[in-house]
């Protein structure tokens, strides 16, 4: 099977994974949970739906459409990265400012590199819009997986389960960020229409695992309630909520 064969397959799997997640979603009433993340799905669903429509008439016209939305999905998985972090550390405040004082400095960051690379591109204006719009997206799969892998980190150390909502939603995200920036940077090594070819199917294969870790934390997880991992695991997260709360141990 030729690359070309994969990549399509893997194209129409993940629409149908995608309208799962969301009837998954819809059906638990997890909107009122989880309102940014209901809204990505949701968006990436209609964005589905429209970026096929356009394919079959337009070829520019879809892709103006693929990048101006690209921007959009930049700055919603953005609030769903903050939505995650909030629900995580409910239980620990000082920890959540901790950590959400970290995520706005790193969009800080983010924002500003972006600029900087627009402004600093010789190309035309569109051509500078979408060499900021690729930084944009090369960098936030780093900004993302990062912060989430610390997130992941975080919790277990602490002795909080990786099976609530937020963990599972961490987690898919953590992964389809790792392999797009590992698919990107690799990409830039080779070239031909191979090396393009390996690149599509694993930006694709990346997005399509995370939709299946989304699906199944769904269907199992646990309440936001933290369970620890272990019963010998309370007594842990007893000591790191009072020390995180400024009680003497």
């Amino acid at each position: 099977m030729s690359l070309h064969a994969i990549h399509q397959a893997i194209w129409y799997l993940s629409p149908v994974l995608q309208t799962l997640l969301l009837w998954v979603l819809t059906s638990r009433k997890l909107y009122r949970e989880c309102p940014f993340f209901y809204l990505y799905t949701l968006s990436h669903v209609v964005r589905s739906l429209v970026a096929y429509a356009l394919r079959q008439h337009s070829v520019s016209t879809y892709v103006h459409f693929y990048w101006i939305t690209e921007a959009y999905f930049a700055v919603l998985c953005l609030a769903v990265v903050q939505e995650v972090y909030k629900a995580s550390f409910a239980s620990l405040p000082r920890l959540r400012s901790f950590y959400l004082s970290i995520f706005q400095i790193a969009t800080v960051g983010l924002v500003i590199t972006c600029l900087v690379s627009a402004y600093f591109d010789s190309g035309t204006d569109q051509e500078r819009v979408i060499a900021a719009l690729v930084v944009l997206q090369r960098s936030l799969d780093l900004l993302v997986g990062g912060l989430l892998f610390v997130l992941l980190a975080a919790l277990r150390v602490i002795g909080l389960s990786w099976q609530t909502k937020s963990a599972g939603i961490a987690m898919g995200f953590t992964v389809n960020s790792a392999i797009a920036f590992a698919a990107a940077s690799a990409h830039r090594l080779g070239t031909g229409s191979f090396a393009l070819g390996i690149y599509a199917v694993s930006l694709a294969t990346a997005y399509a695992l995370a939709l299946i870790i989304w699906n199944i934390s769904i269907l199992r997880s646990i309440p936001e309630a933290h369970i620890p991992l272990l019963v010998g695991e309370v007594e842990t997260v007893g000591r790191w909520r009072r020390l995180l709360e400024g009680v003497r141990l």
